[in-house]
């Protein structure tokens, strides 16, 4: 099937990053290049699923089917070489919901959470929000790729009042995909210190040529792997996620905090489309993937040719790009006006990811080869203007 793969205009739409791009910047002709959802239509085998199911629908309490379980077993069988069964899939609303919930279930108020910056926002703002307190370990630039410094991590995870660390792997915003023999490192330092594990891996369908994705709980089944198929499919608006648990007390714990909360069903249209887009769509997401690859290639060879001022960090995986703008000479209050009153871009404010983000932006490229080129053009037109003026 061919898919379109074309940017919409998504202005006025109620759209979380084309709205506030506008309440904020006011670039009401220019694509945002910001938060992490993509600008291209929902995939027809999601789309078509779901109008034949309304035709016949009552949208009452739904509760998953089994073909909703067997969906998910046979995606990471199929996808990630990894075997769960259906008591280890706890539905949640979401990621974000669940990494509250597990930060809630598994450590106690005062409690030290690990997190490896820079990194996405939430993860430091659940951390606060549940009264914990934010413990970081910065990763590390070696020959221009992210590493992690398992030196200051084993530091941090030897002090008995950290109980949690929360891996984010593929990592958003640096876009590494952690190696099995990282996550074994960082197995064998948390295990020594009685550190739990909660990874998101939201993005783990979306790994680019080259470069291997290995789930956490392969490495030890007593962690919490954190799943939604938002990412991959372009639906995180539906809110539907899956916590694995192979672990039965870590399990009962979480959905017992999650019933505290009364979370106990999710929207029967979310259910709908997860199993939709596990069981129908994967052409699709091959596709897409190929779009990003494809993004990738342009942007990386555009800024080698014509903006050299501005770095890529190695693209694994995700379709975030992290941008490294410091030989622009710029102070970061200086390059985020210069985006946006220079060269018309919106992308993420790299210092929202911790203070190693200074001087940086994640730009999401999942977009139309069409605005990526004229986002590059922008860019490269502000920056000639700026070296004309420095000059003078």
């Amino acid at each position: 099937m061919n898919y379109n793969f074309k940017s919409q205009n998504r202005s006025k739409s109620n759209s979380y990053k084309w709205e506030d791009r506008e309440s904020k910047d006011n670039l009401d002709n220019n694509f945002p290049l910001s938060v992490a959802d993509a600008d291209f239509l929902l995939a027809p085998e999601i789309k078509n699923g779901i109008i034949n199911y309304l035709k016949n629908a009552i949208l009452g309490y739904n509760k998953p089917s089994s073909n909703y379980y067997k969906s998910i077993i046979k995606w990471m069988s199929n996808n990630h070489n990894w075997h769960i069964v259906q008591e280890e899939i706890v539905i949640t609303p979401g990621v974000i919901n669940a990494l509250y919930n597990a930060i809630e279930s598994f450590t106690n108020v005062g409690d030290g959470v690990i997190i490896m910056t820079p990194v996405y926002p939430r993860f430091k703002q659940s951390i606060l929000d549940t009264k914990r307190e934010v413990v970081t370990t910065s990763l590390i630039v070696e020959k221009d790729r992210y590493k992690i410094d398992f030196v200051d991590l084993e530091l941090k995870a030897n002090n008995p009042n950290n109980k949690m660390l929360i891996l984010c792997n593929p990592h958003n915003p640096i876009g590494r995909v952690w190696t099995r023999d990282e996550l074994v490192k960082i197995n064998n330092i948390c295990l020594k210190n009685n550190i739990l594990v909660v990874s998101d891996e939201i993005h783990h369908d979306l790994i680019l040529k080259g470069f291997e994705h290995t789930v956490f709980a392969k490495i030890n089944r007593n962690s919490i792997i954190l799943t939604a198929p938002s990412k991959s499919f372009n639906i995180a608006g539906l809110q539907v996620g899956n916590a694995i648990i192979k672990n039965v007390s870590l399990r009962e714990k979480f959905v017992k905090n999650m019933d505290i909360h009364g979370i106990h069903m999710n929207n029967g249209l979310s259910l709908i489309a997860c199993e939709l887009a596990y069981s129908k769509a994967e052409d699709w997401l091959n596709e897409f993937i190929k779009v990003i690859e494809n993004n990738k290639k342009i942007l990386k060879k555009y800024l080698q040719d014509n903006i050299k001022e501005v770095k890529l960090y190695e693209l694994e995986g995700t379709y975030l790009a992290w941008l490294d703008f410091k030989d622009l000479n710029l102070s970061h209050e200086e390059l985020n006006a210069f985006l946006k009153e220079n060269a018309k871009l919106f992308m993420s404010d790299g210092l929202s990811f911790g203070e190693e983000g200074i001087n940086h932006q994640r730009m999401n490229i999942a977009i139309s080869e069409e605005v990526l080129l004229d986002s590059l053009e922008r860019l490269k037109t502000a920056v000639i203007k700026k070296q004309l003026v420095d000059k003078n």
